[in-house]
């Protein structure tokens, strides 16, 4: 055997020419067995569906992940918006989280394939196992695709409030009451209507502002009431 490229290329060509039979080096002999599991099996196409499956999931939780946790600081964000803060830096600080999270995750999924491999490279069963440069980069597209489509989703306004406003203008002007009071950090629309909130940072603004709605408009229902924190599992 020849361990050299082009010694190999040449010594293959050589027996070819003297022998009349087919030879191939190393990497032609691998390439033509891999073009042979493609063309010829459903070993691509199950994975494929795999990858895919796992792409969706993973949109699915790390959106949902990047709900909650705007969610969970909406006020912050309201707050902050009071103050002058614009959509577009919201934005980013939601971006910056993204990628900071996705960085360590692929970060920390890199180095344990790399021990894994490593761990396993003396056992037999494991003797052919390698990833090629070109998955890790893949995978980080997949990871920067998923990042930027959660975050995007995860950002978007509620879309049945415009239609919602056209049909019951009664709509558009609990919003406008709420956003009419400069305490309220955040004024949004439920679900498909059912009611409009408005969220304050102190108890005696939201009370203030329900009693002056009240007065103002005795058809409405107003309520005003403290957000729960998500409660504490009990101890035994």
């Amino acid at each position: 055997g020849a361990e050299d490229p082009l010694q190999a290329k040449a010594l293959s060509e050589r027996i070819e020419d003297e022998t009349g039979l087919k030879a191939q080096t190393r990497d032609e002999f691998a390439q033509d067995g891999i073009d042979f599991i493609i063309e010829n099996t459903g070993i691509p196409l199950n994975f494929g569906i795999t990858v895919a499956l796992g792409f969706i999931v993973g949109v699915a939780i790390v959106g949902l992940t990047f709900s909650l946790f705007i969610r969970d600081n909406i006020k912050q964000f309201g707050a902050l918006k009071a103050i002058g803060v614009t959509n577009a830096k919201i934005r980013r600080m939601v971006a910056v989280q993204a990628g900071l999270v996705g960085l360590v995750g692929y970060g920390l999924g890199v180095v344990g394939t790399v021990f894994f491999i490593w761990g396993f490279s003396s056992n037999p069963t494991f003797k052919g196992f390698y990833i090629p440069w070109q998955i890790p980069l893949i995978s980080l597209v997949a990871v920067f695709l998923i990042l930027a489509l959660t975050g995007w989703l995860a950002q978007t306004r509620n879309d049945l409030e415009p239609p919602a406003a056209a049909l019951r203008p009664e709509i558009g002007q609990a919003l406008e009451a709420l956003q009419a009071d400069p305490a309220c950090r955040f004024a949004r629309m439920s679900g498909s209507g059912a009611t409009c909130f408005g969220l304050y940072e102190r108890e005696q603004s939201a009370l203030a502002h329900a009693t002056a709605l009240r007065a103002a408009r005795p058809e409405w229902w107003v309520a005003a009431a403290p957000v729960r924190e998500p409660s504490q599992p009990h101890s035994n």
